[in-house]
């Protein structure tokens, strides 16, 4: 090409190359001056997908007319090759600037600011970029930025009637937008893009951020050593935080945190407030709009700025001191009702666990949101009207504050984790098993927590290490989850807790109290999830409401009787209340009742649903018989359970268990006449066997030290799998004989769980967090060979179609499909959604659903859950406490 002329341009060197074309300089001979002329290779000239994205990309530029973005100034073609000439825009591209290192804040954010506004003309015309790059920004000798290459661009409708209409040429095809085709270069490819899914103006809003991210680093956000390894780090990644530079102004890092939501409803939205805010970061602009008495506000920018005086005088009224015997005198104002709408739907599945924390001094509200497909960590501040997601909070749930309200304390599935929240990752403080009933940080650093499948609370330092078990007298030995969400009262060392158990055949659950200096432990009264109110008195939950009774915190027991406090509340089947309260008398609270009962439904492969019965319970784990007519599940509430028959012809149900905690039925092959269910009947969490129709007594199947859950049978149904919950190693999988011992199949210091056979009895699929994430990998039975990863962006509830010829699995709402062939080693093909919905998971990853024999329908329990996006704010609501105590009554 050099030295050839194209119509009247002069071809005089190669400049580039991108991903839709070759760039060459060049000399316009009718006007005298240079340009850009960008030229399809031959190896495309004959992809009529390609030259259809050439044509597009002249139509979208023409489009544009922006001080910020290279422009166009024709669509040619001379001997039969066809270009666009554009704008030749001297200077460095900012890849190139980068690659001397990072640049200097105030420089950095000059010219992201100059990148926001480009994007933003784009994208009143409805034009996205979808492939912004350094290499794609131009900083001219004078400081002016160019973006180039809209090749990727993609019409689209913008509600205002200004989106570019393509669809009037007959050579224009949108084939390349299709769900399932990756465009972009990878390491600035948006969460949804390197999906595959379709893209909106938001995409462009996380490449800004990467861009910025990198400017200021000198590095790229997410980083491997191949395209899969790079589109890894970005759907389940985080940003090194702590590397960007220390003088960079907070609203700058806000911005990079808003702009790199991985779920684009959490993202900041607009090009125009990103340049905005970058613009006012570095003027001082925030200070100047807070500190101005003749500054003119909006609505919104006034309620930003009056809300923290308001909880600033709230906190300066109550005092953060160390609490006496009476609360301090309060502004009597009388309690404000604030509704927060949220930027993604509050978690409210059935599993154990708190949806809402709120900081010590009431400025902050922590919640466990839904997004990306699971559970994660959502941070709200009171004068902020967007949430931030915060890193590393996968599955997280039940968080609690210190007392500072600089950190938080989290449980996911087998840990104890802490996080700082200016900034991070999440740190590891312990590993622990079983659900997780919350946790209290006290002043002195040190943290008290209950989980399960440990006897009694536990004690552990902020810094991490071993954890102690307190004594804890009060306990029952054969009763199941002895304790739950403990409150530490500020300034003592006594701590209030739930206990779940039973106190002399009475099943509770109670709250009593001790301290973490020794001494016994005194029941207090019949209730739960209990806290200290200032003004003496205790505020906990009992049947379905709310009470308030006088404390002594002397005595450790009720001086007078409770009355009611009518407030509108949730108390879930493990005793949490669905409230919290700061120090300062702010109340946070969902607004929503719900419940965790739910139907069961038939659903098809298209998503289509059919009730199975009208009754509703808290279906759990239903599994379908071998011959297909009925159906093992089980239901109940607190430490109770039973597991019951469903008779799919009859519409009847029988119960088969005894008394106590019994679940987790499975089908024993080959003809299902008996039925094995984990319960601890005898004192023991370990699989009992009995026969289908309730004949025979239930048979411990083996003894265990700890919880031992069996999950699956081999055709012969004389061997299985079952997983252990192990204080050490977490959860293990162990194979079962009915004529040896149990011998280890899979240990590691990961959770491994819910093993699920193969029809063949050949193979098992389990779900691990060995790579941090839960998903869905497959082994041998005899162990030969090593482990396939089977999920992508992970998975739980593996099941294995009765023909073997599919996998079955979960990841978060949606059902993956996974075709796998087992006849001569193992393949698995690419994995595939099915549908999704709010259907019920299981918190331990077993398959919460079954497949019929012809692989057309899933058995599973549908659930009204995760749909409301709004909290109740109290400010000033302990006045609202005081008149109730003032005047004895509702």
């Amino acid at each position: 090409m050099i030295g050839r002329s194209l119509a009247h341009y002069r071809i005089e060197a190669k400049i580039g190359a991108g991903g839709m074309g070759e760039v060459y300089r060049a000399t316009d001979t009718k006007l005298g001056r240079a340009v850009a002329i960008k030229v399809l290779p031959d190896a495309w000239a004959q992809n009529p997908e390609r030259l259809t994205r050439f044509d597009q990309e002249a139509r979208l530029l023409a489009a544009l007319n922006h001080p910020n973005i290279a422009a166009i100034y024709g669509l040619e073609e001379a001997d039969g090759i066809r270009f666009l000439a554009l704008e030749l825009v001297p200077g460095d591209t900012l890849a190139e600037r980068i690659a001397a290192g990072p640049l200097p804040v105030d420089e950095a954010v000059q010219i992201c600011s100059q990148i926001a506004e480009a994007l933003e003309a784009a994208h009143e015309r409805g034009i996205i970029h979808r492939d912004l790059k350094p290499a794609n920004v131009k900083v001219t000798p004078d400081g002016k930025v160019k973006v180039l290459d809209f090749g990727l661009a993609k019409a689209f409708e913008t509600g205002s009637g200004t989106a570019v209409d393509l669809s009037q040429s007959p050579t224009v095809s949108f084939k390349e937008s299709r769900e399932g085709m990756i465009l972009g270069t990878a390491a600035y490819m948006s969460p949804e893009q390197a999906r595959g899914k379709p893209v909106d103006k938001r995409t462009d809003l996380w490449a800004l951020g990467c861009v910025l991210y990198e400017t200021l680093t000198g590095k790229q956000v997410f980083e491997g050593e191949t395209i899969s390894d790079m589109i890894g780090a970005i759907l389940r990644g985080e940003p090194e935080w702590e590397i960007l530079p220390g003088s960079m102004p907070p609203g700058v890092h806000r911005v990079l945190r808003r702009c790199l939501q991985k779920d684009s409803g959490l993202r900041m939205r607009d090009a125009g407030d990103a340049r905005i805010e970058l613009t006012e970061a570095m003027s001082g602009g925030e200070e100047q709009v807070a500190g101005s008495a003749t500054a003119p506000a909006s609505g919104r920018t006034l309620w930003k700025w009056l809300l923290p005086l308001i909880v600033a005088g709230l906190v300066s009224a109550w005092g953060l001191g160390r609490w006496g015997g009476s609360a301090p005198e309060a502004v009597s104002s009388g309690p404000t009702r604030l509704h927060m709408n949220l930027d993604t739907k509050i978690d409210r599945s059935g599993f154990a666990g708190k949806r809402v924390a709120i900081s010590p001094d009431g400025r902050r509200i922590i919640y466990v949101g839904w997004s990306g497909g699971t559970t994660r960590l959502f941070l709200r501040e009171l004068d902020s009207f967007e949430s931030v997601l915060l890193p590393g909070t996968e599955r997280g749930n039940t968080p609690f504050f210190s007392p500072d309200g600089k950190s938080i304390a989290f449980f996911v599935v087998g840990r104890l984790m802490k996080l700082n929240l200016s900034g991070g990752r999440p740190l590891t403080l312990a590993n622990v098993g079983g659900l997780k009933f919350g946790g209290a940080w006290l002043e002195d650093g040190s943290i008290v927590f209950c989980v399960s499948a440990l006897k009694g609370p536990q004690l552990i330092t902020a810094g991490g290490g071993e954890h102690r078990e307190l004594e804890f007298s009060i306990v029952d030995e054969k009763s199941p989850f002895s304790c739950a969400w403990p409150y530490a009262i500020p300034g003592t060392r006594l701590v209030l807790m739930t206990y779940l158990g039973e106190i002399e055949g009475v099943p509770g659950p109670y709250i009593v109290a001790g301290s973490l200096d020794g001494g016994e432990w005194r029941l207090v009264t019949q209730g739960s999830d209990p806290r200290y109110i200032p003004s003496g008195h205790l505020l906990y939950g009992q049947g379905e409401g709310l009470l308030l009774a006088p404390f002594d915190l002397e005595r450790l027991e009720l001086t007078g009787a409770p009355i009611s406090v009518p407030l509108d509340i949730t108390i879930d089947n493990w005793g949490a209340v669905s409230i919290d309260t700061s120090l300062t008398g702010t109340l946070v609270q969902n607004p929503t009742r719900w419940s965790s009962l739910g139907t069961l439904v038939w659903v098809g492969r298209d998503g289509s649903v059919t009730r199975v019965v009208e009754e509703q319970h808290n279906y759990t784990n239903p599994r379908i018989s071998p011959d297909g007519k009925r159906v093992a599940l089980w239901y109940g509430s607190n430490a109770i359970s039973d597991v019951f028959l469903l008779d799919l012809e009859r519409g009847t149900s029988t119960r088969l268990s005894h008394s106590g905690f019994n679940a987790y039925p499975v089908w024993i092959p080959p003809d299902g006449s008996r039925i094995s269910y984990f319960s601890n009947f005898e004192g023991q969490y370990t699989p009992y066997v009995t026969a289908a129709d309730g004949s025979t007594a239930p048979e411990m199947m083996m003894k265990a030290e700890a919880a031992r859950l069996l999950t699956s049978y081999r055709a012969d149904g004389k061997t299985g799998l079952f997983y252990e919950v192990n204080p050490d190693t977490m959860r293990d999988i162990w194979r079962w004989s009915s004529d040896g011992e149990p011998e280890p199949v899979v240990v590691t210091p990961y959770n491994e769980r819910a093993p699920m056979l193969s029809p063949d009895g050949d193979w098992f699929a389990y779900v691990s967090n060995e790579g941090g994430l839960d998903e869905i990998y497959v082994r041998r039975y005899d162990e030969r060979g090593g482990r396939y990863k089977i999920s992508i962006d992970g998975g739980t509830e593996p099941v294995w179609a009765k023909n073997g010829g599919e996998l079955f699995y979960r990841s978060g709402e949606s059902l993956i499909v996974v075709d796998v062939n087992t006849a001569n080693g193992f393949k698995a093909g690419r994995p595939r959604e099915l549908f999704s919905g709010s259907f019920a998971l299981d918190e331990f990853g077993v398959p919460n659903y079954d497949v019929t024999a012809d692989g057309q329908r899933f058995l599973m329990v549908q659930q009204a859950g995760r749909e409301f996006q709004k909290l109740t704010i109290v400010l000033n609501w302990f006045e609202e406490l005081n008149r109730l105590v003032a005047t004895g009554k509702n």
